[in-house]
């Protein structure tokens, strides 16, 4: 997803560590498509993720977030909960 110079005026080498938005495809295991969640400015940083034991994390943490704060490490924790009916 491109990067609108006029609405986020990032510098350039910054854009390669933190994007103002992106989106998550999900895919079963024959890689049909599930679903998609798109995160806008800034909410999560794409680069600062794991998968734990109740989904994704995607960090809060970074600069350009409107709550930032550097004491503390938030994420936010995507669940992806499908109902299949292939075999």
């Amino acid at each position: 997803m491109p990067a609108d110079p006029e609405i986020y005026p990032l510098p350039i080498d910054e854009l390669h560590v933190v994007r103002p938005n992106f989106k998550i495809l999900v895919f079963n295991e024959k890689f049909k498509y599930l679903g998609e969640t798109e995160f806008p400015d800034f909410e999560v940083d794409s680069y600062r993720a794991f998968v734990g034991k109740d989904g994704l994390y995607l960090s809060m943490n970074n600069e350009y977030h409107k709550n930032y704060n550097e004491d503390y490490m938030y994420f936010n924790v995507i669940r992806f909960d499908f109902i299949s009916n292939e075999k």
